[in-house]
């Protein structure tokens, strides 16, 4: 896997002047999940198969040069000190990098658990995070790493409270209900302000790119309009809390 730079429009020029297919900037896994208890012998098998496509960063060598260890990459950004009286990274980082982490524990749970639950998802070895903060506090597209850690997904999720048969349970509990629907296309939209999450029935042609022309409906219009509020709202809020899935249930007959 060989590493990619620059924001997706720039690499995708790139590609094109050179006439080169565009590389994906991470490696992904395929990987299959069954949901539900195992059936008895002589039963019919109850469990959903779930097929996931998860993604890799890279992958690192052991200690002392020993087996390849695939891992997932992630930023834990600075904010200035002096904002909201927090520790200072590049001062304190070495010496109090503990408390640091538990700091972006306490403020950002839902981020690590969702970053420690991808990693988990592609069977990553590790997790190899780093300490990035601005090179001057007004510039916004200057940074430095001030330091890494290493960390196992499965030990960092008991330490960010991740349950992951919880996690299991909720999903399992989602397909159901999605399986119960007739076939069609639907919108799962978590209430940015609330514990609570909502299904919607959509239009098939929903989110369908291309022009609008003068046989579609306005009722269309209105919904793609509706809908991508909903979306442009929820992700305002609450950033990772608002998550929004897009779900098509087809139906054998």
């Amino acid at each position: 896997m060989r590493p990619v730079f620059g924001s997706l429009a720039d690499r995708q020029t790139r590609a094109a002047a050179a006439g080169e297919q565009e590389s994906a900037p991470v490696g992904y896994r395929y990987r299959v999940f069954h949901l539900g208890k195992s059936p008895k012998e002589g039963e019919d098998d109850a469990r959903v198969k779930l097929l996931a496509r998860t993604e890799l960063d890279g992958v690192m060598k052991g200690k002392d040069g020993g087996e390849d260890l695939f891992l997932r990459l992630y930023a834990l950004n600075e904010i200035d000190a002096k904002l909201n009286s927090s520790i200072d990274w590049r001062q304190k980082l070495e010496s109090q990098r503990g408390a640091v982490l538990a700091t972006e524990l306490k403020n950002n749970s839902n981020k690590l658990a969702k970053w420690t639950l991808q990693a988990i998802l592609a069977n990553a070895d590790v997790i190899k995070l780093g300490y990035v903060s601005r090179a001057h506090v007004k510039k916004a597209d200057s940074h430095v790493i001030l330091g890494t850690d290493v960390k196992k997904p499965r030990e960092f999720a008991t330490q960010v409270n991740l349950q992951m048969p919880n996690a299991w349970g909720i999903l399992r509990h989602i397909i159901d209900l999605c399986l119960a629907f007739d076939e069609g296309k639907y919108l799962l939209l978590k209430d940015p302000n609330k514990p609570v999450v909502r299904l919607y029935s959509i239009p098939l042609d929903a989110f369908d790119d291309g022009p609008v022309g003068s046989s579609q409906s306005s009722s269309r219009t209105r919904c793609n309009t509706m809908v991508r509020l909903f979306l442009v709202q929820t992700h305002f809020w609450k950033n990772v809390a608002g998550v929004s899935l897009l779900l098509r249930l087809h139906r054998s007959r």
